[in-house]
């Protein structure tokens, strides 16, 4: 936050054919391999030789980039654990870099570099640290900036800075995605920023619907300026379809004397992201010290549409295995080997658009709530 004065934001403590499929493979898919790649690192070094300063640039940014992966998977309280490797160890991590933006002097190096790791090796190296960890990536939220500088809200209208700071925000790959939404016509006729400080559920329910998005998130700033003579103050509050609060406290960020209200918006953001973020990680860490095993059908109307229905499970780092006990024309039988608690397990699935039914005498799982 460096200089902003800000009070809290708290992350509450919210087949007839057999055969064994391992799921971490298919997290080498495009989902899972973002959360194991950095964009953007900045390196710059200076040593007697360009060659040097390249090679000690390179080292420094790889550094960097697996400091940034550790922090983006483990909780922040484990901070302190996570590992510190050799330069050696560092470059056996790598799958490969794409460097940007390269200037080379005699004795000074600098670039821009996007860098990938191997997936099991952050793993390993995490779990051998005792890092708690999560690699569950939480289908997007959109989130509807009302900003409030008097007495009227505003949602579409300009001026609307919380709004641009949002649409101005760059794609990140934190584990949960935020989007702003176009503001374009369809959203306009789709939600006020009446309806949206009540909470209407019908308008937040489309709103999210038309991005492909678990749900929408309403954030209200509110700018107080008490006199020219005192900086301004950027509050914000937070809540769901429904006026539902979202485990978070909302928060207040003060301006420096003579500073505007501007910086805020930026600073507000960063706090939010990092808050849902924690907040995500908790509810979803990967509990390696306990385990189950779960059986269930599902219902299946063609071959494609099971392996589409595998490759959804693959693609969940809770679930270890997947064992296809039988399949008909109808129906697979599959056994789930799972890490944590099946309330867990139940939470990772919906975020596939899975959910898990019935009980000990028989699970199903379905792609609807409820469907047959």
């Amino acid at each position: 936050m460096g200089r902003l004065g800000r009070t809290r934001l708290v992350a509450a403590s919210l087949v007839g054919l057999l055969f064994i499929v391992s799921a971490h493979p298919v997290l080498g898919q495009d989902v899972a391999r973002g959360l194991f790649s950095v964009w953007g690192v900045p390196v710059d070094a200076t040593a007697a030789d360009a060659s040097v300063a390249r090679e000690k640039a390179l080292i420094d940014g790889q550094r960097l980039g697996l400091r940034r992966v550790f922090e983006r998977l483990a909780v922040a309280d484990d901070y302190a654990r996570l590992p510190n490797l050799s330069d050696e160890q560092i470059k056996q991590m790598v799958v490969g870099f794409q460097i940007l933006d390269e200037r080379v002097a005699p004795d000074r190096y600098r670039a821009t570099l996007n860098i990938d790791f191997k997936e099991d090796d952050v793993r390993r190296a995490l779990r051998s640290a005792g890092a708690r960890f999560s690699e569950s990536r939480s289908r997007p939220i959109v989130v509807l900036p009302v900003y409030i500088d008097g007495e009227t809200p505003i949602l579409w209208d300009e001026p609307n800075p919380w709004r641009a700071t949002w649409s101005a925000r760059p794609e990140t790959l934190d584990l949960v995605p935020l989007i702003a939404p176009l503001g374009d016509l369809e959203d306009i006729v789709t939600i006020t920023a009446e309806q949206a400080i009540a909470g209407e559920p019908a308008p937040l329910t489309a709103i999210a619907d038309r991005y492909g998005a678990l749900e929408s998130l309403v954030a209200i700033a509110v700018v107080a300026r008490e006199s020219l003579a005192v900086a301004p103050r950027l509050t914000v509050s937070l809540h769901r379809a429904g006026g539902a609060p979202i485990g978070l406290e909302g928060f207040s960020l003060d301006a420096l004397p003579g500073q505007t209200a501007e910086p805020l918006f930026s600073a507000a953001i960063d706090e939010m992201a990092r808050a849902l973020n924690e907040n995500w990680k908790q509810a979803n860490l990967l509990r390696f010290d306990v385990s189950g095993t779960l059986r269930a059908e599902i219902p299946v109307r063609s071959l494609n549409d099971w392996l589409n229905i595998r490759a959804r499970l693959g693609n969940l780092p809770v679930i270890d295995r997947i064992e296809l006990i039988a399949i008909s024309r109808n129906y697979a039988l599959v056994s789930l080997k799972y890490f944590g608690e099946r309330e867990q397990l139940a939470y990772a699935l919906r975020q596939a658009e899975l959910y898990l039914s019935g009980g000990p005498e028989g699970w199903r799982l379905s792609r609807r709530p409820g469907s047959e």
